[in-house]
């Protein structure tokens, strides 16, 4: 890996011209690839980011930068790069293995790098001056890649780039079983350019039918590309209003161009649902609107661009790695993916719980411990913490303010040393808004933009109730949510758990064991999650006669695991739950003396454990 290439790289790419420069890089943690990214100013900053993406390199991290200055580094709300696009020294062609061997046309290289196997090469033009029109910077470039039949997603504009000097090891590519390869300059020359030297095109529909190939089967798109819910629904919908059925089409184009669907794949995609809602179908001319839509598409969309693959390019925390959305016995069998608990038998990785009793009983603090034990590596109760380092926890505190929570952590009496461990790690988020997690809203953006921003590994909500704009005995509310929480969860990588409470209890069901009927809305709230927590509270007196609070921790639903024995915890006065199997004394009488008066504890009423 050189320095001096990278540098050298740089200096090509952007000249003397100021802007900012936009870079990202991806490592593997834990099986993920996790996506960070940058904007540095050029060119006061050109030694620090040589610096940077050399170090990155060297770190094992695959490291790009983007083809083109932008004008400012965005807000955390702009989402979209293009509209900050300032200007470009280079058109660029993206060769996946079909680079010509020889150049001996009008058009020269400026600039030939070698990115992986023999073919594999990012082919540059340069201009003689910069060029300040995007439009026609993204047609050049996108002639270029129809012409040579190179890879039609390395058009755009804000794309990224692998620079000389770095290695390219292939962490989205398991296949390669640990092959590397030296990305290098293969050529470089003085060619210099102008625009009109190059090719433009007005209408991009003819190359795009000329492009298109043998066209996938439907079972075989559904299997080899992740469909978020949206995309899945749309599909689906039986048929929609006469009026919207060509918006519903662009949509659907642009929901599937979105998982990195080929043209192709689009292509039958669109031609199946029409099969249904009868729009063009019955056209002769149908293909050619098909690719009308493609094309709109594609104006956006590059071809290949995956939305799992470069999602953290546009500042997600990690880009999961995608498994097969149809797959046979044999092929599941085979996979190399395991669960992986965070608190062994109780919070998994990327899993959804929600943890369920009635006002008082402890819900909050359980959940609070819950975070503590995550962020700080420790163990809750009996579940052992499985995780490698602490974890980002953020808890949404939806029912308690910063007087109530502050009463909490003084209560809780951390140590110094205790606060200062979570001081990176667990964070108190007190939204301005409503939350409204049960439909397109404010507080929506405003999670989704946390989730961002702070990168949490694991977010905890006080309460569901709060959480959304209408009753929870609206099945439609509660499956909207629930979409919502699945949603981020798959985007992000993240665990969700979530707080709520026990419908009332009437005295001819007290006796009765704790089940999934005890919650209080929807039959769909326990539909979603992974693992339903269950907490009871009751009160037993020493022989003393100072009262003890007792809760019972029990499992009502675990896919995984099935109902288990429950766990019961003391509650102490520092918030806290401490394991006390029954008839153990506590306090100032013998260890193994029992609990209460007369001969020994004495449990709940309604207490069973399951066997």
């Amino acid at each position: 890996m050189s320095k001096q290439e990278i540098q050298e790289y740089l200096d090509f790419l952007y000249g003397e011209e100021s802007g900012v420069v936009y870079l990202a890089n991806a490592a593997l943690v834990g099986g993920d690839i996790k996506w960070s990214r940058g904007f540095v100013p050029w060119p006061e900053s050109r030694e620090a980011l040589t610096d940077a993406i050399h170090g990155q390199s060297l770190a094992g991290k695959e490291t790009y930068v983007c083809v083109s200055l932008l004008e400012r580094k965005p807000t955390p709300e702009e989402r979209e790069l293009k509209p900050l696009f300032k200007l470009t020294n280079v058109a660029v062609v993206d060769f996946d293995g079909n680079a010509p061997e020889a150049w001996d046309g009008v058009l020269k290289p400026s600039l030939r790098i070698a990115t992986s196997e023999p073919g594999r090469e990012h082919v540059y033009f340069r201009y003689a001056e910069p060029l300040r029109d995007r439009d026609l910077a993204e047609n050049i470039s996108r002639t270029l890649a129809y012409d040579f039949e190179a890879d039609l997603s390395g058009w755009d504009c804000v794309q990224v780039l692998r620079p000389p000097g770095t290695v390219n090891y292939g962490l989205a590519k398991p296949e390669r079983l640990g092959r590397t390869y030296d990305v290098h300059v293969e050529e470089s020359n003085p060619y210099r350019y102008d625009p009109p030297q190059f090719r433009t095109a007005d209408d991009f529909r003819d190359s795009i039918a000329k492009q298109l190939g043998s066209l996938p089967d439907l079972n075989e798109i559904l299997a080899r590309y992740t469909w978020n819910d949206q995309l899945w629904d749309l599909f689906n919908l039986e048929m929609p209003e006469a009026r919207t059925r060509s918006d519903k089409l662009m949509s659907l184009a642009y929901l599937s161009a979105e998982t990195g669907m080929t043209d192709e794949a689009i292509f039958t995609v669109l031609e199946t649902v029409d099969s249904r809602w009868q729009k063009y179908y019955k056209r002769t001319d149908r293909g050619r609107r098909y690719v009308d839509i493609i094309e709109r598409v594609r104006r956006k969309i590059p071809y290949g661009l995956s939305a799992d693959q470069f999602s953290g390019l546009l500042g997600t925390t990690s880009a999961q790695l995608q498994l097969p959305s149809r797959s046979s016995w044999g092929a599941v069998r085979e996979l190399s993916i395991t669960v992986e608990w965070l608190l062994e038998g109780y919070v998994m990785k990327n899993s959804h719980i929600v943890i369920i009793g009635e006002p008082g009983v402890g819900k909050t603090q359980a959940a609070i411990r819950t975070g503590l034990a995550l962020a700080t590596h420790k163990p809750f109760l009996d579940w052992k913490n499985r995780t490698e380092n602490p974890l980002k926890v953020a808890f949404y505190s939806l029912e308690m303010g910063h007087l109530l929570i502050k009463h909490f952590q003084n209560t809780m009496d951390l140590s110094e040393d205790e606060i200062s461990q979570i001081e990176e790690t667990y964070s108190w988020e007190f939204p301005v808004m409503e939350l409204e997690l049960d439909k397109q809203s404010g507080g929506r953006q405003y999670f989704i933009e946390n989730l961002e921003e702070h990168k949490p590994d694991v977010v905890i909500i006080d309460s569901m109730s709060r959480a959304v704009s209408g009753s929870l005995t609206d099945d439609t509310v509660v499956r909207n949510f629930n979409k919502f929480i699945s949603f981020c969860r798959n985007k992000y990588g993240i665990t969700v758990i979530v707080l709520h409470h026990n419908r009332k209890k009437t005295d001819g069901n007290k006796q009765k064991d704790p089940d999934l009927d005890d919650i209080y809305g929807s039959r769909f709230i326990t539909a979603e999650p992974d693992i339903v927590m269950h907490l009871k509270a009751w009160q037993e007196d020493q022989s003393n006669g100072d009262p003890v609070d007792f809760v019972q921790f029990t499992k009502v639903k675990d896919r995984l695991m099935g109902r288990s024995q429950p766990v019961f915890a003391r509650r102490t006065d520092q918030l806290d739950f401490v394991v006390q199997p029954p008839g153990v004394m506590i306090g100032n009488a013998s260890d193994n003396a029992p609990i209460g008066r007369g001969k020994g504890f004495k449990p709940p009423e309604d207490f069973s454990p399951f066997k």
